[in-house]
């Protein structure tokens, strides 16, 4: 119906403009009018200073255009960014997942004349959104942290369910958990006002690294008590499994004329003071919080890579001499990285 009208309206030429490098969201299309001739649009005099083109060129979103077939009926209603780009739309779609009509931007009724309205929102933050309600990924489109966030706050006022469109596997769900690593803290403090545990849980890697101490009133009243708890013993309890990892040193062999135990025993002190530089640098020193309210102790701990533990670990074997007590040094470090690699976060 409108997809009709607008074909016998105008001509779309897709491609005759340049696809903006700033949307990737959106193509640009040359919409000319049937009064166009070849030669108005071959030959235009950009000299003369009454020269009107028979043209115009618009921005249409490059995923709910006329002919995107995302829908067995054509599309029946226009949304336009407020920065300029059209989306093709099917009103029945909106209205099926909101609870308001997309604020009232979708008429309850539908018109022989579909209106074409304008909502306050980027394309970037529409684009997400339509993504959401169509239930199609958005990853690929690699759209910035702010229009995530910015998309998922305004979820309640166009009447649509976080509890839905955030659940575990739905598209916005995985949008969300790729996405994250970039600004962990702000995600981690929308799942948590949302009570959507199971985002939380996604999520809760990126902040392994996360400093504690950077930790605002503003970001401490949106986590709310129960999600910061889990937060601060996210960090205590990495802590607490990598002390414990570091426990033991490398095992004793059968003492020999090159090698007696008191010669062994040397490694294992050697093993400990390493153990407690590895711990330092991963910030696992008490240091008061700056957190105002809170008595708690900065127990930031970096995410420590393999890397990073052979760096400190492995140099130990260059002051030993038995060859026996080299090999077995490197099979522990080798077990520390293996055991440590498979401490989660929960």
């Amino acid at each position: 119906m409108l997809d009709d009208d607008w074909q016998s309206t105008f001509q779309f030429q897709e491609g005759a403009a340049p696809e903006s490098p700033r949307s990737p969201t959106s193509t640009h299309v040359r919409l000319i009018s049937p009064q166009a001739t070849s030669s108005t649009l071959s030959s235009p005099t950009p000299s003369s200073a009454d020269f009107e083109p028979d043209y115009i060129v618009v921005a249409i979103s490059a995923a709910f255009f006329p002919n995107s077939h995302l829908d067995p009926s054509p599309p029946n209603f226009l949304i336009t960014s407020e920065d300029g780009v059209t989306f093709y739309l099917h009103s029945h779609r909106l209205v099926e997942m909101s609870d308001n009509h997309f604020a009232s931007y979708v008429p309850c009724e539908e018109s022989s004349d579909p209106p074409i309205v304008t909502v306050p929102l980027d394309s970037a933050v529409l684009n997400i959104l339509f993504h959401a309600v169509y239930g199609m990924p958005t990853v690929h489109y690699r759209p910035t942290p702010e229009a995530v966030i910015k998309a998922i706050a305004v979820l309640p006022v166009y009447g649509l369910s976080s509890d839905t469109l955030l659940a575990p596997g739905a598209p916005l769900f995985e949008l969300v958990v790729a996405v994250a690593p970039q600004a962990p803290i702000e995600f981690y403090a929308i799942a948590a006002s949302l009570h959507l545990d199971f985002l939380a849980v996604q999520i809760s890697p990126a902040l392994l690294s996360y400093p504690l101490d950077s930790l605002t009133d503003e970001i401490v009243v949106r986590v709310g008590a129960v999600y910061l708890r889990r937060l601060l013993f996210l960090h205590l309890g990495r802590i607490e499994a990598l002390k414990h990892l570091l426990e033991v040193p490398p095992r004793l062999h059968l003492s020999s004329e090159l090698c007696k135990q008191r010669d062994q025993r040397k490694l294992a002190r050697a093993w400990f003071l390493a153990s407690a530089q590895l711990v330092w640098d991963c910030k696992a020193g008490a240091n008061a919080s700056r957190v105002p309210s809170l008595a708690i102790i900065d127990a930031s701990v970096e995410d420590v890579s393999s890397s990073e533990i052979n760096a400190i670990m492995a140099p130990l074997g260059d002051y030993l001499t038995c060859r026996q007590c080299k090999f077995t040094l490197r099979v522990k470090i080798l077990d520390l990285i293996a055991d440590w690699s498979k401490v989660k976060a929960k």
